[in-house]
């Protein structure tokens, strides 16, 4: 089945005028990718320093650039979709799962393939994961122990995602 989805390309950002290729997902995907690149070209070796880790830059910097690849990859659904092309209105028809929710999920699901990677596959995926303040539980409550909610269709109803506790 082909989707009815015009322009037939996935969106990560509503279109606005002048047109950029930065709204579609791929090219939002690669200017993310190229900017993390450059911002740990120039700060990676104080970063690395400034929060004591433990690892190269070149360790660093792949890891850095494996989560921005993988940050959107929840992008790419229906739901969301229809939401970026103005064909769904978010208040009225909320997303049944964020969009950074979804990404964790997916790239999880591909872990043994995104784990032959250079960096750390994990702390790219929790990076990824937690680029929105929303992934993470509600913050104005504390720390709930909350990595994301999962909505009904009304909005009203929700599902939370709570991290394991050993």
């Amino acid at each position: 089945m082909h989707p009815n989805l015009e322009p037939d390309f996935l969106l990560a950002k509503s279109r606005e005028k002048p047109w950029r290729g930065a709204y579609t997902l791929v090219g939002h995907t690669a200017a993310v990718v190229e900017a993390v690149t450059t911002l740990v070209d120039v700060l990676g070796d104080r970063l690395i320093s400034q929060f004591g880790l433990q690892c190269s830059l070149s360790h660093f910097r792949a890891t850095a650039r494996l989560a921005a690849y993988l940050h959107d990859w929840g992008k790419a659904n229906d739901q969301f979709q229809m939401v970026v092309r103005k064909k769904r209105n978010p208040l009225e028809s909320p997303q049944l799962i964020r969009h950074e929710v979804a990404s964790v999920l997916l790239a999880y699901s591909y872990r043994e393939w995104l784990q032959q990677c250079e960096g750390d596959f994990f702390t790219a995926l929790s990076a990824a994961g937690g680029h929105h303040l929303k992934f993470g539980g509600n913050v104005k409550k504390g720390d709930t122990g909350e990595i994301g909610e999962i909505r009904s269709g009304s909005g009203s109803d929700r599902i939370y995602l709570y991290k394991e506790t050993t």
